[in-house]
């Protein structure tokens, strides 16, 4: 008769002890790692920053010897970490894009930022791309952390940034229009080109 033909209480082939010290027994799961691993693979889709769900029509008259500021404020929802490229005015007519720039922002929106969370204020930006005059020398910056060029800075996830478009009208030109402003960004595996809704009119002496 067979001895032990269940194997009971028998040693362990080399084989099994690997697959045993691979197992679940004596190693800490990580469900946490597991569902981030799986989050990043997923399809991020066309616009995973949300650049293109809302928009704005806005009509400025560019101030003297100088230009308007538009503010688009960008949350980044997902796990990935995205670096910008070249931020530009969609078919733009008569202006010229002075500077993109990207100061961190928080979660309260425009106007803080980067700095603490603070309540309304009558002296506070609007909330979506309000037109704004650039600081002269005289006025000293309300960025708390100062704006750097937009090409490069990396945008980690649950972080909100203030993208700044500054524009003006061209040389001689009276009026100036732009359909948008396209963002470019990049995650490690893939390039994003997503035009966010602003149509901006600038005019020498008025919007009527």
């Amino acid at each position: 008769m067979e001895q032990n033909p269940l194997n009971v209480n028998s040693d362990q082939s080399e084989d099994q002890e690997v697959a045993d010290a691979s197992g679940t027994e004596g190693t800490p799961s990580d469900p946490a790692g597991e569902a981030a691993a799986s989050f990043i693979t997923e399809d991020l889709g066309d616009d995973p920053l949300n650049i293109g769900v809302d928009g704005a029509t806005l009509c400025g008259v560019q101030p003297k010897d100088s230009f308007l500021r538009y503010t688009i404020m960008l949350h980044n929802p997902t796990l990935e970490t995205f670096t910008f490229d070249d931020i530009s005015l969609g078919d733009a007519q008569g202006l010229t894009q002075v500077s993109a720039m990207i100061s961190p922002a928080n979660r309260e929106g425009h106007g803080n930022h980067g700095a603490p969370a603070a309540g309304p204020s009558e002296h506070a930006p609007a909330a979506h791309g309000t037109p704004a005059p650039t600081p002269t020398a005289s006025e000293p910056s309300t960025f708390t952390v100062e704006p750097v060029p937009a090409v490069g800075y990396q945008f980690e996830p649950d972080k909100h940034i203030n993208i700044v478009v500054s524009v003006a009208l061209e040389d001689n030109a009276q009026r100036g229009t732009a359909d948008d402003v396209v963002v470019g960004f990049s995650s490690p595996g893939r390039e994003f080109s997503v035009p966010h809704d602003l149509n901006i009119t600038i005019d020498k002496t008025t919007c009527s």
